[in-house]
């Protein structure tokens, strides 16, 4: 059963670690995805490369980012503007997640 650390929560979502299996679990609007940590920074650097890419020459209001998933048949789509949301979320995830990798828990 998973025992979740809070990375990051605001009103958009959130970004939990399981303290057992070490999964990462993002919600963000109406989507959940739980991934390993390599899955994490990968997706990570997804978002940053597409919010890159698109936040100075679409509007920010148009649906038409797609993000793809790990499951072939499921597809995210998103704005420049929730992209934008989504990256801050992430990033403070991982911010967190580096500061919690510095220190060692003894259990003796």
């Amino acid at each position: 059963m998973c025992n979740y650390n809070t990375l990051k929560n605001c009103r958009h979502g959130y970004v939990v670690q399981c303290r057992n299996c070490d999964h990462i679990q993002v919600a963000f609007g109406t989507t959940i995805l739980s991934l390993t940590r390599a899955q994490y920074y990968e997706y990570l650097a997804q978002v940053q490369e597409q919010y890159d890419e698109h936040h100075k020459i679409m509007p920010w209001d148009q649906k038409a980012i797609h993000l793809p998933t790990a499951a072939k048949g499921v597809a995210m789509i998103y704005t420049v503007s929730e992209l934008h949301i989504l990256l801050d979320m992430l990033k403070e995830g991982r911010k967190k997640l580096e500061y919690n990798d510095l220190f060692v828990f003894n259990e003796n």
